[in-house]
């Protein structure tokens, strides 16, 4: 329920009424409590619980993202260990084999959390089209000058190795 206060605004609350009778005078006694401070924190717990979500869905897009990389066949053995600061982080790595070698990425985008996860992706998808690795940094850069903010920025080593001549 509301109650409306003298000047038009009104308020949350939770009212209980209660008959009396004293003397033969009959009326009701109303007891009311202000409410809005409750409200306020059912309604950031909902945000919270609708944020938790949303960040547990990008973890497991993140996670699926960085264990596609753990099932490349390779020439040589490979091991990588990657633990999140937080729940979401910017931290990249990717090895992405082709007929004659593999593209190695290590990244870190600056920040955590849900932006540094989506620009993840993005490298993630520029190393899987599998072009020279001065190719994928000019387009991660230009990408990235003109969608990231201005304070945020990656930091990127991306090479070629090429199993014939054993080069990087």
């Amino acid at each position: 329920e509301v109650f409306w206060r003298k000047d038009g605004t009104n308020f949350p609350v939770e009212y209980f009424t209660q008959p009396l009778v004293s003397e033969g005078a009959a009326g009701t006694m109303v007891t009311f409590k202000d409410v809005t401070e409750s409200e306020k924190l059912k309604r950031l717990k909902i945000q919270h619980q609708n944020i938790q979500y949303e960040v547990a869905l990008a973890v497991t897009v993140q996670e699926a993202l960085l264990k596609s990389t753990n099932t490349v066949p390779m020439a040589f053995d490979t091991g990588v260990v990657s633990i999140p600061f937080k729940e979401l982080n910017g931290d990249f790595y990717t090895l992405v084999p082709d007929e004659e070698g593999v593209f190695v990425s290590i990244a870190d985008v600056s920040g955590k959390g849900i932006p540094a996860a989506i620009q993840m992706t993005m490298m993630k998808f520029a190393m899987d089209q599998k072009e020279s690795p001065q190719t994928v940094l000019a387009r991660i850069n230009k990408f990235s000058a003109h969608y990231m903010e201005q304070a945020s920025f990656i930091t990127m080593f991306c090479s070629y190795i090429d199993l014939a001549s054993k080069t990087l």
